[in-house]
């Protein structure tokens, strides 16, 4: 006899069968949901560490190129201003060695019988002067010109002479000063040191008379002794020599002590 399965069976296990495919589609269906969450969250973290990142270089970049800008700059001003200095500078050599030779030319003028020619120089060395001092001009505004209008360097080359003369010039005010305060002290001092010698003049003539008068007093002094002296003596006229008759010193004593 065989055996055989039932409908209800065979129903019965198709079910079952279903019912594990479906848990098995189920599963895998939910798994892959839970993969999908997660790579969108991975996503959503890498975009966010990626914006982060950007942001980060975006910030070390502008901070470069802020550091790269303000050294530029500032290294750009260092360069002018030396340029400048050099060249005004050199524009103020030139027009103080040019304004002392023009003095002394203008006083070898005036003072002496010189000829025309020789003093009309002066016009010649101050075109000589602006031609240098233009030259000069071109020469620091070809140097800058990568850093400003050339119009610009030269109105700027033009106040930086214009402020070093006043500069130079209260310069030689405060030295001018200086010197005549040291003048001043100098001739003060030798103005003490004269009345300190004269002084020490007097003193010197007042003990020098003090001096002389102490041999006049004692030679006084020796006079009134030696006229007392004589007062107690006879006079020569009455000495007696040897020999002689003549009356003595004693008996003229005694006549004076009569007296």
């Amino acid at each position: 006899m065989t055996y055989q399965i039932t409908k209800d069976q065979k129903k019965a296990i198709k079910e079952t069968i279903k019912s594990i495919e479906h848990d098995y589609k189920t599963k895998v269906r939910e798994a892959e949901k839970k993969c999908n969450s997660l790579r969108d969250e991975a996503e959503k973290v890498a975009e966010r560490e990626k914006a982060a990142i950007k942001a980060k270089k975006e910030k070390a970049d502008k901070e470069a190129k802020d550091e790269y800008q303000k050294t530029k700059s500032e290294a750009s001003e260092i360069h002018i201003q030396l340029v400048m200095d050099l060249v005004r500078n050199v524009i103020l050599d030139i027009q103080s060695k040019n304004l002392e030779q023009r003095g002394h030319l203008s006083r070898a003028c005036s003072t002496s019988s010189a000829s025309s020619s020789g003093c009309c120089n002066g016009s010649s060395s101050a075109s000589k002067e602006d031609a240098e001092i233009k030259e000069w001009v071109e020469y620091a505004t070809d140097r800058l010109e990568g850093h400003m209008p050339r119009a610009q360097v030269r109105q700027r080359l033009l106040e930086e002479v214009a402020s070093g003369a006043l500069i130079r010039q209260h310069q030689a005010q405060q030295e001018a000063a200086r010197k005549t305060d040291e003048l001043q002290r100098q001739l003060d001092e030798l103005r003490l040191l004269q009345t300190q010698l004269q002084q020490q003049q007097q003193q010197q003539q007042q003990q020098q008379q003090q001096q002389q008068q102490v041999p006049n007093y004692q030679n006084d002094q020796a006079t009134l002794v030696g006229m007392a002296m004589v007062e107690d003596s006879a006079p020569p006229a009455y000495v007696s020599a040897v020999g002689s008759t003549e009356i003595g010193v004693a008996d003229y004593n005694k006549t004076g002590s009569k007296k």
